[in-house]
């Protein structure tokens, strides 16, 4: 059966849609998750106050390392994301096949090094709990219970803790009883 088409915009307008939606189709299919956070295969650690201190300088470079690639695998994500609405709300264009693979290539590169410097990280026993604002937290134990010395970057050392359920918003000023009885792994 052949089928003739008698309004020529009719078929451009058809051919415009399947051309959009492989476009988008190509484009969506290239989406990745930013990282996915690997528990580290060793056991929980605890860490004395003195031990995370001297941990801040190479977990502070690595957090804000984690921090720069997260931003620009979001940045690349949000020019991905504006280019396919682009494609959408034209019916269908021509899009620059090397923008669109410098895209997904800075998306990928953002994503690798957010990976390792995250593992990096979690390989020492340090949890990351905001990326975005660059807040960590050190286990611990506290009379006993397992607890969290927390720090962001921009404080100049970890002058806070909070139990496992209280969060950033629970924070504690470290004192001399907390000093007196919290402890860490024995040999590190």
């Amino acid at each position: 059966m052949i089928v003739r088409w008698r309004n020529t915009s009719a078929l451009a307008n058809a051919a415009d849609r399947v051309r959009l939606e492989a476009e988008r189709a190509e484009i969506e299919s290239q989406r990745q998750p930013v990282v996915r956070l690997v528990q580290s295969s060793r056991m929980a650690r605890y860490f004395t106050l003195e031990q995370a201190q001297g941990l801040l300088p190479e977990v502070g470079t690595q957090l804000r390392k984690a921090m720069e690639s997260h931003k620009r695998n979001q940045e690349s994500e949000a020019e991905l994301a504006q280019l396919t609405r682009r494609v959408a709300m034209a019916g269908g264009m021509q899009i620059d096949p090397e923008q669109t693979r410098r895209l997904k290539r800075n998306r990928e590169a953002a994503a690798t090094q957010l990976a390792e410097a995250v593992e990096s990280i979690t390989e020492l026993g340090v949890q990351i709990k905001d990326i975005e604002i660059g807040l960590i937290d050190f286990p611990t134990l506290f009379k006993g219970r397992e607890v969290l010395l927390c720090w962001k970057i921009g404080e100049p050392r970890i002058q806070f803790w909070h139990g496992l359920e209280e969060g950033f918003r629970g924070r504690k000023k470290i004192d001399r009883e907390f000093m007196d009885q919290h402890r860490g792994d024995e040999a590190q």
